[in-house]
Protein backbone atom coordinates (compact mmCIF):
# COMPACT_ATOMS: atom_id res chain seq x y z
CA UNK A 1 0.00 0.00 0.00
CA UNK A 2 1.80 3.21 -0.76
CA UNK A 3 0.75 6.83 -0.29
CA UNK A 4 -1.15 8.27 -3.57
CA UNK A 5 1.13 10.69 -5.40
CA UNK A 6 -0.82 13.91 -4.34
CA UNK A 7 -0.38 12.93 -0.61
CA UNK A 8 3.45 11.93 -1.00
CA UNK A 9 5.19 15.39 -0.24
CA UNK A 10 2.80 16.89 2.40
CA UNK A 11 4.45 17.41 5.70
CA UNK A 12 3.58 14.83 8.60
CA UNK A 13 5.21 14.04 11.54
CA UNK A 14 5.86 10.48 9.99
CA UNK A 15 7.09 12.10 6.45
CA UNK A 16 9.23 14.43 8.70
CA UNK A 17 10.71 11.44 10.52
CA UNK A 18 11.43 9.86 6.89
CA UNK A 19 13.09 12.96 5.52
CA UNK A 20 15.21 13.00 8.64
CA UNK A 21 16.40 9.32 8.34
CA UNK A 22 17.08 9.97 4.60
CA UNK A 23 19.09 13.02 5.37
CA UNK A 24 21.12 11.00 7.56
CA UNK A 25 21.90 7.39 6.77
CA UNK A 26 20.17 7.48 3.31
CA UNK A 27 21.66 8.67 -0.44
CA UNK A 28 19.88 9.10 -3.77
CA UNK A 29 21.23 7.23 -6.44
CA UNK A 30 22.87 9.16 -9.70
CA UNK A 31 19.77 7.53 -11.90
CA UNK A 32 17.41 10.10 -10.61
CA UNK A 33 15.14 7.93 -9.35
CA UNK A 34 16.22 5.35 -6.56
CA UNK A 35 17.01 6.27 -2.70
CA UNK A 36 19.27 4.10 -1.19
CA UNK A 37 18.40 3.69 3.06
CA UNK A 38 21.19 1.19 5.42
CA UNK A 39 21.33 0.92 8.78
CA UNK A 40 22.59 -1.38 11.55
CA UNK A 41 19.15 -1.29 13.20
CA UNK A 42 16.25 -3.33 11.26
CA UNK A 43 13.57 -1.22 13.31
CA UNK A 44 14.91 1.86 11.83
CA UNK A 45 14.42 0.39 7.89
CA UNK A 46 10.96 -0.77 8.89
CA UNK A 47 10.11 3.01 10.87
CA UNK A 48 11.21 4.62 7.23
CA UNK A 49 8.73 2.41 5.00
CA UNK A 50 6.20 2.19 7.51
CA UNK A 51 6.36 6.25 7.48
CA UNK A 52 6.35 6.55 3.37
CA UNK A 53 4.04 3.87 3.37
CA UNK A 54 5.62 1.34 1.70
CA UNK A 55 6.27 -2.56 1.90
CA UNK A 56 9.74 -3.04 -0.24
CA UNK A 57 11.83 -6.03 0.43
CA UNK A 58 14.31 -5.12 3.39
CA UNK A 59 17.45 -6.53 2.13
CA UNK A 60 20.50 -7.79 4.50
CA UNK A 61 24.64 -6.62 3.46
CA UNK A 62 27.64 -6.67 5.21
CA UNK A 63 29.60 -3.67 5.96
CA UNK A 64 33.86 -3.72 5.35
CA UNK A 65 34.10 -4.54 8.86
CA UNK A 66 32.06 -7.74 8.60
CA UNK A 67 28.93 -5.82 10.73
CA UNK A 68 25.24 -6.67 9.65
CA UNK A 69 23.48 -4.08 7.88
CA UNK A 70 19.82 -4.09 6.80
CA UNK A 71 19.04 -2.03 3.27
CA UNK A 72 16.01 -0.97 1.52
CA UNK A 73 15.89 0.74 -2.03
CA UNK A 74 13.27 2.92 -2.98
CA UNK A 75 12.18 3.95 -6.41
CA UNK A 76 10.37 6.86 -6.77
CA UNK A 77 10.89 10.13 -8.92
CA UNK A 78 8.91 11.92 -6.97
CA UNK A 79 10.49 11.80 -3.35
CA UNK A 80 13.80 11.65 -5.55
CA UNK A 81 13.24 15.01 -6.89
CA UNK A 82 11.67 16.53 -3.29
CA UNK A 83 14.96 15.07 -1.74
CA UNK A 84 17.29 16.51 -4.05
CA UNK A 85 15.62 19.96 -3.71
CA UNK A 86 15.85 20.23 -0.28
CA UNK A 87 19.51 19.62 -0.45
CA UNK A 88 19.92 15.82 -0.11
CA UNK A 89 22.84 15.46 -1.91
CA UNK A 90 24.57 12.48 -3.71
CA UNK A 91 27.19 10.47 -2.08
CA UNK A 92 27.07 12.70 0.70
CA UNK A 93 30.43 11.69 2.44
CA UNK A 94 32.44 11.39 -0.48
CA UNK A 95 30.98 15.11 -1.59
CA UNK A 96 31.51 16.53 1.56
CA UNK A 97 35.60 14.99 1.84
CA UNK A 98 36.22 16.17 -1.95
CA UNK A 99 35.10 19.86 -0.63
CA UNK A 100 37.09 19.62 2.23
CA UNK A 101 39.84 18.65 0.33
CA UNK A 102 39.50 21.42 -1.94
CA UNK A 103 39.35 23.64 0.54
CA UNK A 104 42.41 23.27 2.16
CA UNK A 105 44.37 23.28 -0.76
CA UNK A 106 44.50 26.94 -0.70
CA UNK A 107 45.75 27.45 2.84
CA UNK A 108 48.40 24.91 2.87
CA UNK A 109 49.89 26.83 -0.80
CA UNK A 110 49.73 29.97 1.82
CA UNK A 111 51.80 28.50 4.48
CA UNK A 112 54.09 26.99 2.53
CA UNK A 113 54.91 30.09 0.73
CA UNK A 114 55.03 31.44 4.19
CA UNK A 115 57.69 29.00 4.96
CA UNK A 116 59.38 29.41 1.94
CA UNK A 117 59.54 33.17 2.34
CA UNK A 118 60.91 32.90 6.01
CA UNK A 119 63.75 30.58 5.12
CA UNK A 120 64.62 32.93 2.33
CA UNK A 121 65.06 35.78 4.40
CA UNK A 122 66.83 34.14 7.38
CA UNK A 123 69.20 32.86 4.54
CA UNK A 124 70.12 36.81 3.15
CA UNK A 125 68.66 38.85 5.57
CA UNK A 126 70.86 37.74 8.76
Amino acid sequence: MSIPKAKKNIWSPEFAYAVGLLATDGSLSKDGRHIDFTSVDREQVENLLRCLGRINKIGVKRSGAGKVCFRTQIGDVHLYSFLSDIGINLEKSHYLTKKIQGALIYPSVILSAMIVIGVLMFAFVV
